[in-house]
């Protein structure tokens, strides 16, 4: 196979050959790093769920953090998420792990660095062995710390705090709980929704004689806005459904 030779071409010059993978769970992200011309393996948690790109590149950040503290001059990883190799390989890039593993290899003492793609689960020993301890690492790897990437922050994000119920932590009453998510959906008892259900003739407001929506009935129409300043809204909108 191609990639073998070029492998033994690169021990035959002094590399020693590292394999990486990450393995994304639900709860975690484990990253392992084996060192294949000396039979170690080395496993790492992050206690939250990244990207699989982040956490292809904290695998490969920290197989270059063991390669620089045992100082290993030459070194050759195989890693099969393409997609940080192309991160790596760019004069510039907006991800700061990318960035960060290419100012440490500058500003270290490796001579040649050589990283290797190889295509997933098609029976590459090396692979298959980084594949099976980033699957272990996601439950018992040792504990790294991480900041998010934009593109994680913003999935976290979404997955957390969108799915959230806004009213979550607050004391609001279930009734005015309820009115307010009508506000928001406009789904109230307003012409203009009662319309859209065929529950009234007109969408107009009676006094004013434009669209009597939500804006409309809480900031312009005389008749209601007076009402909303002295009284409590829940009860208005309670009066308003009689």
């Amino acid at each position: 196979m191609i990639l073998q030779e070029k492998v033994e071409r690169l021990k035959n010059t002094g590399h020693t050959i590292w394999a990486t993978d990450a393995s994304v769970s639900s709860a975690s992200t484990g990253c392992a790093v084996c060192n294949i011309s000396y039979n170690q393996n080395f496993l790492f948690k992050i206690p939250s769920k990244m990207s699989s790109i982040m956490g292809e590149l904290h695998a490969i950040n920290k197989a270059i953090d063991i390669i620089i503290e045992v100082n290993i001059n030459k070194a050759t990883i195989i890693t099969d998420s393409k997609n940080a190799c192309l991160l790596l390989t760019r004069n510039t890039t907006q991800n700061y792990l990318a960035n960060n593993i290419l100012r440490k290899v500058n500003n270290s003492t490796i001579t040649q660095l050589t990283i290797i793609w190889t295509p997933s689960h098609i029976g590459i020993p090396a692979n298959e062995r980084a594949d099976f301890f980033a699957k272990h690492a996601a439950q018992v790897g040792s504990i790294i710390q991480s900041d998010l990437s934009v593109k994680d922050a913003h999935s976290q994000i979404y997955q957390h705090l969108w799915n959230r119920h806004w009213y979550a932590g607050s004391n609001m009453p279930p009734g005015e709980i309820k009115l307010t998510n009508r506000l928001f959906t406009g789904h109230t008892y307003g012409k203009t929704y009662l319309f859209l259900i065929n529950a009234e003739t007109s969408n107009l407001c009676d006094t004013c004689n434009t669209p009597n929506t939500e804006n409309h009935q809480l900031f312009v129409c005389p008749k209601l806005t007076v009402k909303w300043i002295l009284r409590d809204a829940a009860q208005l909108y309670k009066e308003a459904k009689k």
